[in-house]
């Protein structure tokens, strides 16, 4: 619960702070369809720091994603990534 109290304090500057909500029993799929999208509209980014700090939740969130593959989400997947100030 700590460690949701910290969150529930944290900010990101403009884009950096990254969540993604997964519904229990969700297609996967999509979801990686999702952050992949994500990751090519990212480029267009204009601050050189928030385009390293996007891409790098983004991708670490993506990971997470395909490592659950095979599992049965059945109380769904909340992920928060990226920079917190």
């Amino acid at each position: 619960m700590d460690k949701l109290k910290k969150l529930s304090k944290c900010s990101g500057r403009h884009t950096s702070l990254v969540t993604l909500a997964i519904a229990a029993n969700s297609d996967l799929t999509r979801s990686s369809k999702l952050l992949n999208n994500e990751l090519a509209t990212a480029t267009n980014n204009k601050d050189k720091n928030n385009l390293r700090n996007v891409m790098d939740a983004l991708s670490r969130i993506r990971d997470i994603v395909r490592d659950s593959q095979n599992k049965k989400l059945s109380n769904g997947l909340v992920v928060c990534s990226g920079w917190c100030i």
